[in-house]
């Protein structure tokens, strides 16, 4: 099922979406919804907050409608989004899930297909093994953080030339991704790996789906 008309929506309560017109990648943003009461770990019933699970609920609603008002403004084009994975985070799993429901009880949810996280990872090459370059870098970074000489806290930091330096992770890369291949957009996109899985989901669907 082929649109030149699609967006693309990393769903969460950071939503990153990306919006393309006639195959191309058009416009790129952000929504940001605050869970009231949100508690990440229950360890026990003491923990469960008295406006759970409503305030999961809300938060689930609010992110929905914020979505459904893009879509609309857009011309209600077919969206693509992630499907759901495990996680051993119980709370934020289920608010996930939540948030996933009310997207799809909404009308979006008529014009949604969704790729798996290996699916579009896989076309836009977002594993670390397939960059020899960053392996390098992150093997090089593990090598200083291991000869530096540990913080009060007993932290170890990677520096070079006095600066501070990372390896690269899943999301990171997924940033580096999406910079390299919309060069035109890397002030939009910045550091905010949730605009950069929307892009990379939204280029593999325009070729897969």
């Amino acid at each position: 099922m082929k649109a030149s008309n699609l967006l693309s929506l990393d769903l969460s309560t950071h939503t990153g979406w990306a919006y393309y017109g006639d195959n191309k990648l058009v416009s790129v943003g952000s929504f940001d919804v605050k869970v009231i009461d949100y508690i990440s770990e229950l360890r026990s019933y003491r923990d469960v907050p008295i406006t759970y699970p409503q305030n999961l609920i809300n938060a689930a609603r609010s992110m929905s409608k914020m979505c459904l008002e893009l879509w609309i403004s857009l011309g209600e084009p077919l969206i693509v989004t992630e499907h759901t994975e495990g996680s051993k985070h119980r709370v934020s799993q289920r608010l996930l899930e939540f948030i996933h429901f009310a997207h799809f009880d909404s009308s979006m949810g008529t014009k949604t297909r969704y790729l798996l996280n290996s699916d579009w990872r896989k076309y836009c090459r977002c594993y670390i093994s397939q960059w020899p370059d960053i392996q390098k870098w992150n093997k090089e970074i593990g090598k200083i953080k291991r000869k530096a000489v540990p913080t009060r806290s007993g932290a170890k930091i990677a520096k070079i030339d006095g600066k501070i330096v990372t390896r690269y992770d899943a999301k990171r890369l997924s940033i580096h991704i999406a910079n390299l291949n919309h060069k035109d957009l890397i002030d939009q996109i910045g550091k905010n790996d949730n605009i950069a899985d929307a892009i990379n989901m939204g280029d593999a669907a325009l070729e897969i789906l």
